[in-house]
């Protein structure tokens, strides 16, 4: 999602994502797909066969299970054949899934002056320092050739959750007459299975600062619950992604934290975006998010209770991601591609518009720190499967410029 960071490099558009849903206005030709290296947008594609994976199997209390060893192989296929799957037995409510779209639903559905509350240019300086996006925005066209994606965008920086997860566990505890550290003693202790240090934090008298390395000043104030409710989907998401790295791990027979330590060190980030689909008048012409692959080491996304729009390549083939009641999609990044050395995949996968109904979606991206050197695992480079990428670091930017280019990011890094 392009920020305009160059003013004598972008093209200005007469209207808005959201004017042109509303006055039934067809997209004008910035947004209109032409025929490139990922095809054409299809009909009517089929439904995938996307598997389901029941994630509550990879706790410690069920590991070593048969049950758990099944699992574990379906982990291990899908990862290393379309790069995705659909993740139940979570922990996350749906009640709790349907307040965190609600609140989405909600913040987008404000004024169009009430979002963009925060002045363009100090988002401009913002990402000039940071080179990143935070806040509220729509994809700026920065080249001629750019083709814009049809989409209203929140990005949110969710750097620091250490503290607020042990506060939260106490809480929790407190809530139901338990000692203090039972549960942070359990889940976040000596020998947790967390890399960031996630022992037990002491008590901390300035919650207010829990979030210092984000730009809060960039958040929405409305909804009035929209960062509390961000603040525990991303915690009880971190905790999920450490679980599915832990048994990522465990299925190629690696050590321990060998990719946790990489990607979930003490320094690196979580990444939220809220996307808002409008309904299109050239759903068959006109793409909610362009073709393309994460740069991510996980991504976890919540999508529409109701309307589909997510595809990834298959094989050589589009197909349909359907929306599974209670499920999560989790799909793998770049990053963990390289570091697993093309055993595990980071798969193409993009959004379609609908003629007739808005959609939603909300994804969370782990990243690791930007001078995180990413390399394959030495274990799995052998005469058979030979080294396939160069070291990098700060892939997320590489990322960002291919994105907008139409090119694939990974191609650049291979050997």
């Amino acid at each position: 999602m392009a920020l305009l960071d160059d003013d004598t490099a972008s093209v200005k558009l007469s209207m808005s994502v959201r004017e042109m849903s509303i006055k039934g206005v067809e997209p004008p030709p910035e947004y209109i797909v032409k025929e490139g290296i990922f095809g054409a947008i299809e009909s009517s594609p089929e439904v995938g066969q996307i598997p389901i994976i029941d994630i509550s199997l990879f706790s410690t209390s069920s590991q070593d299970s048969a049950k758990a060893q099944i699992e574990l192989e379906k982990l291990r296929s899908a990862l290393s054949s379309s790069g995705c799957f659909q993740a139940i037995g979570h922990g996350i409510s749906s009640s709790f899934l349907d307040k965190l779209r609600e609140a989405a639903t909600n913040f987008f559905a404000l004024p169009g002056e009430e979002k963009q509350k925060n002045p363009v240019e100090e988002k401009k300086k913002h990402f000039k320092v940071a080179h990143r996006t935070e806040g509220y925005a729509h994809e700026v066209k920065v080249s001629e050739e750019q083709v814009l994606d049809l989409a209203e965008v929140l990005h949110e920086y969710a750097t620091k959750l250490n503290l607020m997860t042990a506060v939260l566990f106490k809480a929790m505890a407190k809530s139901m007459n338990l000692e203090e550290n039972s549960f942070a003693d359990q889940l976040f202790g000596e020998q947790a299975l967390m890399t960031e240090r996630f022992n037990f934090y002491p008590k901390c008298s300035r919650p207010d600062q829990l979030f210092d390395q984000r730009r809060l000043d960039l958040w929405p104030e409305n909804p009035t619950d929209f960062r509390e409710v961000l603040h525990e989907y991303a915690t009880q998401v971190k905790f999920i992604m450490h679980v599915l790295f832990k048994a990522m791990e465990k299925s190629l027979n690696l050590e321990e934290n060998i990719f946790l330590d990489k990607l979930l060190g003490e320094k690196a980030q979580m990444r939220a975006k809220f996307n808002f689909y409008p309904r299109c008048p050239r759903a068959d012409k006109v793409f909610g998010l362009k073709p393309h692959t994460d740069g991510s080491g996980m991504t976890v996304l919540l999508q529409d209770k109701e309307v589909e729009g997510l595809q990834v390549l298959v094989d050589g083939k589009w197909v349909r991601v359907p929306i599974v009641p209670h499920a999560i999609v989790v799909n793998l990044g770049d990053q963990m591609q390289i570091m697993s050395n093309g055993i595990f995949k980071s798969p193409m996968h993009r959004v379609v518009t609908n003629p007739d109904r808005m959609g939603l979606s909300v994804a969370l991206f782990n990243e690791p720190d930007p001078e995180t050197e990413i390399n394959p695992v030495e274990k799995l480079i052998d005469e058979t499967r030979p080294r396939l990428y160069k070291n990098v670091k700060n892939y997320g930017r590489i990322n960002y410029e291919c994105y907008q280019k139409g090119e694939v990011a990974l191609e650049t890094l291979k050997i």
